[in-house]
């Protein structure tokens, strides 16, 4: 009698220790070529939980250095205490991801994960890259590289004329063709350390589906000699607020500003906002701590840059 009764005493307290486990369901709700939605649902025992997505196997070497999946998705992921939805984007097409979340209750931690697709991009037609250049200033342009449906993915590079034409055509493929910075959808890069009044070689190639390289694209462009941007500081009529910044940055103009755009170090636009009345509002909760560079674009094509600090 009295085993049976420890028994069932025990029964007990494991299924209230299990009904108070926290918990979190995943659900993919949609995926493209380079992205991936999910919606995370937290019962009444998960107080916050982090998420975070990798491509399988992508985390087996931080095992290798006594990490943990629970430390990484608590490290690396993004926090929540509500139920929400993410998407993440410029992921690997035709790829198998995991997303994982990582429950947090009063007493325990639980980990949960699902499986992802990323759907197939290009076709079996020649791969084509479209290459736009503009804003050239002294010590700056703009390169927009855009790869046609055929495309899988595609690569791109920036080369002095001098050198390009010193090393030759065949030279400057054999570059693009074993870069690792490998690119699926539009590249919008902002260059902001050329040399002034020197001419330069935007060039492009693209694979498709089945891994057949398109032509070489080229577009030929030259810096000036003028100043083509000004520092945000001697422009008194723009502020920016706050910096540093956690979650959406504010810019205030009194006069004509026509776009606000948000670069990392590297000249890569990673947000862009059309201005709205005298203030526009960029999230900025979703981009890695560090430094970036606004840039500002009055009515008349005047561009203004000012450093910002996401914590």
């Amino acid at each position: 009698m009295k085993k049976l009764v420890s028994f069932i005493l025990f029964g007990l307290v494991s299924f209230c220790v299990m009904a108070q486990t926290p918990q979190v369901s995943i659900t993919i709700d949609a995926t493209t070529e380079t992205t991936v939605s999910a919606s995370f649902e937290m019962n009444d025992y998960c107080q916050s939980y982090s998420i975070l997505i990798a491509e399988e196997g992508s985390l087996d070497m931080y095992l290798m250095w006594g990490m943990t999946y629970e430390q990484m998705v608590s490290d690396w992921g993004i926090s929540y205490t509500a139920d929400a939805s993410y998407t993440w984007t410029e992921q690997t097409p035709n790829t198998h991801f995991i997303v994982y979340a990582l429950a947090n209750g009063a007493n325990s931690s639980v980990l949960y994960q699902t499986d992802a697709y990323t759907v197939t991009q290009g076709g079996d037609g020649p791969s084509v890259i479209t290459i736009t250049v503009s804003e050239i200033g002294d010590t700056s342009a703009r390169v927009i590289c855009t790869p046609n449906e055929e495309t899988a993915s595609f690569v791109d590079m920036l080369i002095e004329k001098h050198a390009f034409d010193s090393v030759g055509v065949d030279t400057a493929i054999a570059w693009l063709q074993d870069s690792p910075y490998i690119l699926y959808e539009t590249d919008d890069w902002l260059w902001l350390t050329l040399k002034p009044n020197t001419e330069y070689y935007a060039l492009a190639m693209g694979k498709n589906a089945d891994g057949v390289w398109g032509e070489l694209a080229m577009q030929e462009f030259a810096t000036t000699g003028t100043t083509g941007i000004v520092c945000l500081e001697s422009q008194p009529s723009f502020a920016i607020y706050p910096n540093p910044v956690a979650e959406v940055i504010t810019v205030a103009s009194s006069n004509g500003v026509s776009r606000v755009e948000l670069c990392d170090l590297q000249g890569r636009v990673v947000k862009t906002e059309q201005m709205s009345g005298i203030a526009t509002r960029i999230n900025v909760s979703d981009c890695p701590a560090g430094i970036y560079l606004l840039r500002v674009t009055d009515s008349e094509g005047r561009v203004s840059v000012r450093k910002v600090v996401v914590e």
